[in-house]
């Protein structure tokens, strides 16, 4: 079983969000999986087009900036850089 490295605790949650690719000027839809103040998985089916820094709209919550962490064949693992 792989060893936990996250500092805190991911809550499972479906909630819809939008990678906001560099520019602002378009988004590519997501589902968010799991969600902590640190980080959170998503899961896209434009997985090629995710960039390693975008920001990620998250529907009736905040923009954050994040950075990809891990990725799998149509998810990613992503860092919070911004509060």
């Amino acid at each position: 079983m792989p060893r936990e490295r996250r500092k805190t605790r991911r809550h499972r949650v479906l909630r819809r969000g939008r990678v906001v690719l560099p520019g602002g000027r378009s988004t590519l839809d997501c589902v968010i999986l799991d969600m902590s103040p640190l980080g959170a998985l998503i899961r896209t089916d434009q997985w090629l087009f995710v960039p390693e820094r975008f920001d990620l709209l998250i529907d009736h919550g905040p923009e954050r900036a994040a950075t990809v962490r891990h990725r799998t064949l149509d998810r990613a693992g992503l860092e919070f850089t911004s509060p």
